[in-house]
């Protein structure tokens, strides 16, 4: 339910990532990632979210792929992936400010 953060990774056939407000256009960030996912390795991300400042990095390294500041930001409780129009697997690792799990 509204209000939520949509990112999306790889897609529109693995040519562009966006990160989307409550589902709605126009999107907040559009990037070109062409080959960001493989289906023969697996990738690491990390989506981060801290007083309405959303940050999407790429692997172990500090790359950044998309950031946003969303200066309404609302507390988040909840999150989920899926995969739509392909096949995937998901590892999930959570932690915040005061965990290390």
């Amino acid at each position: 339910m509204d209000p939520m953060y949509e990112i999306i990774l790889g897609g529109w056939r693995n040519k562009q990532s966006v990160l989307r407000y409550c589902r709605k256009k126009p999107d907040k960030v559009i990037v070109s990632t062409p080959r960001l996912l493989d289906p023969d390795n697996f990738k690491k991300f990390l989506i981060k979210w801290r007083k309405g400042k959303v940050t999407v990095q790429y692997g172990d390294s500090s790359k950044v792929i998309m950031e946003w500041q969303d200066f309404t930001s609302f507390g988040i409780s909840h999150f989920g992936v899926r995969t739509f129009g392909a096949s995937g697997q998901w590892c999930i690792n959570h932690f915040d400010d005061h965990s290390a799990s």
